[in-house]
């Protein structure tokens, strides 16, 4: 579950009006690139590379489809369909929000220690704004629930997934690994809000769609925006990660996603 900081830009994961960075709303702006020692041309995607995600598929894409199952299983937990219907006990809701919070401030942490460690300034800067959106994120959704600094304590479901990003951040390759397992998230959830807006514009006219206590949530999460954001540095990059093993982190990373789901129904 990116980029200079704008809260009345940032849309997401959030109950009421906190605006989550995981839906950036155009904040993440790459500045030019500047000729100095921390700009290792080992980074710079090569011009082939920036082409050729033109003509076919890109990295970030094939990790997505090669997931489409999970994101089904998504789709069909309880918690979202409670969520898509309007009927989840808003008990259920509360619990997973208090968890995500402190799943966000686990990713904020993250985020912060691969910050220091990277030279490369155009990608230092990237994640410098990932690090500064989740802080403020976290913050306010800390005051908006009343948690204490330390968080809620988390379900099993969610501590393997928080277990899992940290072991990517702190030992599974770094910077760019990182960014792959921040995906399944960052896509998933606008996935999820646009297939429920699709669903209720197949109800009945006469249906009240505003109903539905949950759409705030919907409406919320239905931008794209900052998966791609994330997903371009990633498939700008792509020469430089190995495919089996963003793979492999991806589609942990979109299990952690579904079992974080249904543990909370």
């Amino acid at each position: 579950m990116p980029p200079e900081i704008d809260s009345s830009s940032i849309a997401g994961k959030s109950f009421l009006s906190i605006k989550d960075p995981r839906d950036c709303d155009g904040c993440c702006k790459q500045e030019e690139r500047q000729k100095d020692e921390a700009d290792s041309p080992v980074l710079q995607p090569t011009a082939i590379e920036q082409v050729s995600t033109t003509a076919r598929e890109t990295f970030s894409e094939a990790l997505w489809k090669e997931n489409l199952d999970l994101a089904e299983q998504a789709w069909n937990t309880q918690y979202i369909k409670g969520i898509a219907s309007g009927t989840l006990d808003p008990r259920d809701f509360g619990h997973y929000t208090v968890q995500d919070a402190a799943y966000c401030n686990a990713s904020t942490h993250n985020l912060k220690f691969l910050m220091d460690t990277i030279k490369h300034r155009s990608l230092r800067q990237f994640f410098e704004g990932q690090y500064k959106d989740y802080k403020k994120y976290t913050q306010d959704l800390y005051d908006q629930w009343f948690l204490k600094p330390d968080g809620a304590d988390l379900g099993e479901a969610a501590q393997w997934y928080v277990n899992l990003e940290n072991k990517v951040a702190h030992e599974e390759g770094g910077p760019l690994y990182y960014l792959v397992a921040m995906i399944p998230c960052l896509r998933l959830w606008p996935y999820l809000a646009n297939k429920m807006k699709r669903a209720n514009k197949m109800k009945d006219e006469g249906d009240d769609k505003d109903s539905n206590i949950y759409k705030f949530w919907i409406d919320e999460n239905d931008s794209y925006q900052g998966a791609e954001e994330v997903e371009a540095v990633v498939n700008a990059y792509s020469s430089l990660i190995d495919r089996q093993k963003a793979s492999k982190i991806y589609r942990e990373c979109m299990y952690g996603e579904v079992n974080f789901f249904r543990s909370d129904t």
